[in-house]
Parts: C-alpha cells; structure tokens; sequence
C-alpha cells in the first residue's frame, strides 16, 4: 500500500495535469447541444458546392421572420376593436344636470327676491318660468347624445368599431358617434334664444361624459385568437424532391428551402439518434481541441506544463469563455456577438505571450462554433477581432492602449460583418444592422480585461504587465530596504535592470519582466551585504578570516537567502525565477581558484563552489545571466578601453555557454550575440573617457 501511494506521490504532477484535462473535456462536452449537426455549410449569394441535394423526407417550407413580421403587421392593423357601451353613465349624468339646473334656478329666485335684476332681460318673472321648463328640454338632448354614443376613442381608432351592448355585438361606423368635442358643438349649435343658451349650454356641457369605451380585453384576445392562427409554413417539398443542384446560386428563395429543410432535418434526427454515439462523438471533437491546445503548450511552452496552476488557470479561461457563449445561445443566439471574447487574448497575452494567447483564441472560437447559427461567420469575425486585440495592444499597463484596442477591435468587427453580410444578402436592406449594435458592444466590453487581470493575479498568483510596473517602483519597500542596507548591490542591480532591458527589447524578449527581475535578484545579499565588495566601503573584507569553502557558501547562500526575503514580501514565482537563475549552476570562480591555487593536491568537491541552480529556462532570465555577470566583471577592468570591453563580456558569455548555462533558454546563437552587441554598447557608454578638467 506505501509502494501504491508512493507511486502516486511521484507521478502526482502527471496526474494532476490529466484530471485537469479530462475535467475540461467533461465540461465542454456536456454543455454541447445533443442535437445532431447539419453537415452542409451554407450562406445566402454563395454557389452550392456540394453534390445534388435532394430531400430524404417531406418538409414543410418555412416563412422568413420578414415575412411572419409583415403578416403579424397586417392582422394588427386590420384587427376588430371592440367598444361597450356603459348605461350607468346616462342615468349619473342626468342625475348630475338635474341638480345643477335646479341649483342654478334656486340661485336665480333669490336674486329675483332681493330685488338683483342683472340677471334676468324682459319681464323677471316671466324669464324665470321661461328657463324652468327648459329643463325637460336638456333632458332629452341628454338622452339623445347618448342614446347615439359619446365614444373615447383608442389611439389605434379605424373607421368602423365593434360595439357591444348587453350580449349584442354590431358594427357602427365611427363617424356616427360623437366624440366629447363634437358633443358640444352640437349643444352650442341647438335652436333656443340667446339667453335660453347662455343659461343651458354650460349645464348641459358640464354634464357631458363618454358612455362608450374602448374594451381593451376583448380587442387583445381577438388580436391574439387572430395571431395565433399565423402559419409559419408557405409551402411543402416532397421526398426525394431536388432541393438545390451543384453549382447553383443559393437565392433568398431556395436559402429559406436549405433553412427549412436544416432545421427539420436536425429535429427529425436528433430524436431518433442514439444519444451514446452523440455524446462520444462531442467528446472526441472536444478532446482533439483540448489535445491539440495541450501539445501546443507542451511544444512551445514548457514552463507552462511545469507548472500545473498556469495550465490550470488557462483552461479554466476557455471553459469561462464556452460557459459564457452557451448561456448568451440559450438566453438569445442573436446575443452571441454582443460576448466579449476577445477578452481570452487579451488576458492570456498579459501573463504570457502573443503566440499561446492567439492559439487560445484560435481553439476557444472553434469550439464556441459548434454551439452557434452561422459557424463560419462566428469563426471569421472573432479571429479578425482576436488578431487586431493582440497587436494593438502593445503593454497592459497602459490604460490608453486598452481603449485603443477596444475601438479597433470594434471597428474590425464591424467591417467583417458587413462585407459577410453584402456578400450574403447582396442587398443593404436585409442586412440585420442591429448586430452592428451588439458587434459596438462586445468590443467595448474588452475594456473589463483590465480588472480581470487584476482578479486572476490575486486568484491564480500570476503577473502582469501592470503588477510588474508596480514592483520596478523604486520606492517599494523591498527595493528601499535593499538601498538602504546594502547600496552597492542596489546600484548594481540597477545598472544590471538598465543593461538587461535595452538586450531584451532588441530581441523581441519581455522588457519590463527582466528588468523587475533584475531589481530583485541580488537581494539575498541584504542577509550579508558586507561580505560582497560592492558594499565593502571600509576597505575590511570579512571573507579574510573565512575558509575558502565558507566564504563561498556565504556567497551561494545569497541566491537561497533571496528566495527567503522573495517569498517573504509575496514577490510572485516569475520575479523569484530571477533570483534562482542569475546564477545557474556556475562556479564562485574566485575562491575556487584560490583553493586550487592553496591547496593544489588537496582533494576538491567542486559543488562545495557551485551554486544550486536551475539554470536560466527561458529568455529573460537567460539575459539577466549575461547582464549581472558582464556587469560585475567591468567593475574590476581598472581603465576599461573598447577593446577590454569586448574581450570581456565575449570571454564571460562563452564560458557560460561552454558551461551549458542556456541549454534550457529559449533563446539562440542569433539573439545571444545581439545580447553581446547590446552589452559591448551600453557598458562603453557607462565607461566613456571623460576630458580632464583643470584644477
């Protein structure tokens, strides 16, 4: 049972790296649709390139959504509107002019009582009982009005109305009801004298009201019974029947045949599929995309597959990004270009590089494109956007750049779409130009890679072009206690930062991650900064009461001790990379040297001299090698001429070379001697002859 678990615990890398593949293949698969796949890809104005297509069942011809819109369209502006007349209304308002008319005519009795006679022209009493009886006469305009229909119309009125009363139902034209305003001019317009007028009209039009209104429920369940009879089939091809002939243009006609017939098809296959064979197959077309991302990785990133939590963070991003095409399909397929998935690139290209970022990007929309509608012009659009995402973006940490992306990637989108779409549709007006609307979106929703950046450095321990700008601040805390405590390595790590960045931009390497490293990798020597001579400022070399083994382990021990800080202030893995390398497994050559030359028979571990490693592994720290050694090894040139220079770092870079310290580097004898070129340069500079000036 030790010997199994044992086993386990050797090969726990291994296995830990297939449960990661095997749990993202299970994943992907089991959020791929269960629905067989029509395997004719087709888009209107094409030609039809594959053999004769002749249909292997009957179908109905579907209608297009343009033509279910326009009939949808018709039936609701030709839809009934139903109108009820209310009763209660006639009697409340009658109710209402009775109590006015009297109360005006009470009022008109006490006026005529206390002697007021403006209101009255004529004979006082006569006009009084002249007014009294008009009011049978405002009853019965009343009872007339309504009797034909004082209506509120809808907004939607037509010429002719439904009109319900009790259980009856008739059609009544419109303009012979009355609206309020035309129920008052008719009042105005009644045949009675002047003053008869100016006492009944304001009654009989305060007590106007609408006694026929709009039913809204009876309109609405006639729209929707009406609506609901809507076929959505125009047409039927029989079994066998040709559907389109090879070589044939595929018009908007027989498009909307290929349409019918793919989605019956699928339909009609998915429901007598064998579900196990679906589901095999799905995982066998994600496992050879995983695969193939995985041999990827293996072939060109090495250190990625060392390192299970960076392969492990980089499939989760295209499970997230699957995860989140799938749920905007099942929400809304017209969605699915409003998804910000250039967010993938830009995001992996933070933490590692333009190539693995871009065939990320290249897997995660293959695999996307077995779930949507139009798969090559999904695939077509976010390759273009991938592409432009990646080279516009030149350095994370510039917020500027981002923005920039985003407006590029926005307009590259949309160019795309169009030029698929005239050529598609040959015609501006079935373009569909609200995708141009949710294209502008998902460009510019790539501006949240900046703070997903951020949330994955936190969640997965990476770094970034914005954490590395903030880790070369001088001002750190780290870097101050460095220049305090040992100043001479601090002013060298500094030359060593300046030195290693200008080689890497000429090689195309990460200039920013170098140079952090660069800053950090001497500062285990804080541990003893006196027994290293950039320190030693008293002319005392404590390395003279030492052996010459302890003094070189004192010297060794600075890469382990800077390990210790590094974990200790949180510094990230890729800066602690740095301070592991620099040194690679070369030799202290100076106490080496002096114990061969004090002990020439004595016998030698040449690993007591040695510094543990691992060697560089990649191209930066590979650069940082060279620049910390040639930069240290120049301190000791006593007028350093172009010629010393030269020999100089040539002599160094061989012997590492011989020594096999960039056997693991990515990196080649093209780009080492540009390094050599770019370190002769820089370092002439920094000891350029300088004129005498006179006392």
């Amino acid at each position: 049972m030790k010997s199994f678990f044992a086993r386990i615990g050797q090969y726990y890398s291994l296995i830990y790296k297939l449960i990661v593949i095997i749990i993202t293949i299970g994943l992907l698969a089991y959020m791929l649709p269960r629905e067989v796949r029509f395997k004719y890809e087709f888009a209107k104005g094409k030609v039809w390139q594959y053999d004769h297509l002749y249909a292997s069942f009957p179908f109905s011809v579907l209608k297009t959504e343009a033509e279910l819109e326009e009939e949808e369209s018709l039936i609701r502006t030709n839809s009934k509107q139903y109108y009820y007349k209310d009763r209660s209304v006639v009697q409340r308002q009658l109710d209402r002019y009775n109590s006015n008319f009297d109360r005006i005519v009470q009022e008109k009795e006490e006026a005529l009582a206390k002697g007021i006679k403006a209101l009255f022209s004529g004979t006082e009493k006569d006009d009084l009982e002249n007014l009294k009886s008009l009011k049978f006469v405002g009853q019965n305009i009343l009872r007339d009005l309504f009797d034909k229909g004082i209506v509120s119309l809808n907004s939607t009125e037509k010429d002719y109305i439904y009109l319900r009363t009790d259980k009856i139902v008739k059609t009544s034209s419109i303009h012979n009801l009355y609206s309020l305003q035309q129920a008052s001019k008719f009042i105005v317009d009644i045949k009675l004298l002047e003053f008869q007028k100016k006492f009944l009209i304001p009654i009989l039009q305060e007590s106007l009201a609408n006694n026929i209104f709009f039913d809204e429920e009876a309109s609405q369940l006639e729209l929707n019974t009406t609506l609901a009879k809507i076929t959505r089939v125009k047409g039927s091809i029989e079994e066998n029947s040709l559907i389109i002939a090879k070589g044939k243009l595929i018009t908007t006609e027989n498009y909307q045949v290929l349409i019918s017939y793919k989605q019956q098809f699928v339909k009609q296959n998915t429901n007598n599929t064998n579900l196990v064979l679906m589901i095999v197959g799905q995982t066998l077309l994600v496992s050879i995309c995983i695969m193939i991302l995985f041999f990827f990785i293996t072939q060109f990133r090495e250190d990625i597959i060392e390192d299970t939590n960076n392969l492990r963070f980089i499939f989760i991003n295209v499970v997230l990004m699957f995860g989140m095409a799938k749920l905007c399909i099942t929400v809304s397929p017209e969605l699915i270009y409003a998804m910000p998935f250039c967010i993938l690139p830009l995001v992996l290209k933070a933490f590692y590089d333009t190539r693995l970022a871009l065939f990320c990007h290249l897997i995660t929309t293959i695999l996307i494109a077995f779930i949507v509608a139009n798969s090559f012009e999904f695939i077509y659009i976010e390759l273009m956007g991938g592409i432009i995402s990646i080279l516009a973006v030149n350095s994370m940490y510039k917020r500027s750049d981002l923005f920039l992306s985003a407006t590029k990637i926005i307009s590259v989108y949309i160019v795309s779409y169009f030029a698929l779409a005239i050529i598609q549709n040959n015609s501006l007006e079935e373009i569909n130009y609200w995708n141009f609307m949710y294209l502008a979106i998902g460009g510019g929703l790539t501006v949240m890679a900046y703070p997903l950046i951020y949330l994955f450095e936190k969640m997965f321990g990476l770094i970034s072009d914005v954490s590395l700008l903030e880790l070369s601040d001088t001002n750190n805390p780290l870097l101050k206690k460095l220049q305090e405590e040992a100043p001479g390595t601090f002013q060298h790590s500094l030359q060593v930062a300046n030195l290693a960045e200008n080689a890497a931009n000429e090689i195309g390497a990460n200039a920013l991650l170098v140079r952090t490293g660069a800053l950090y990798h001497d500062i285990g020597k804080m541990s003893n900064p006196l027994f290293f001579i950039e320190n030693q400022v008293t002319g005392v070399n404590p390395h003279d009461e030492l052996p010459f083994e302890d003094s070189a382990n004192v010297i060794v021990d600075h890469v382990i001790n800077g390990i210790e800080i590094a974990k200790k202030y949180n510094l990230p893995d890729r800066i602690i990379d740095f301070i592991r390398t620099h040194h690679g497994t070369s030799t202290v050559q100076y106490f080496y040297r002096q114990y061969l030359k004090s002990f020439p028979e004595g016998e030698l571990d040449q690993n007591a001299f040695s510094y543990p490693g691992p060697k560089p592994f990649s191209k930066e720290t590979a650069i940082l090698m060279m620049a910390d050694s040639v930069e240290a090894a120049s301190r000791s040139l006593s007028n350093p001429a172009l010629d010393d220079i030269h020999v100089l770092v040539d002599k160094i870079v061989a012997s590492q070379m011989k020594e096999g310290q960039f056997d693991n580097a990515d990196i080649t004898f093209k780009e080492i001697n540009v390094i050599k070129k770019i370190l002769k340069q820089r370092l002439r500079n920094i000891y350029h002859l300088r004129i005498e000036y006179p006392d």
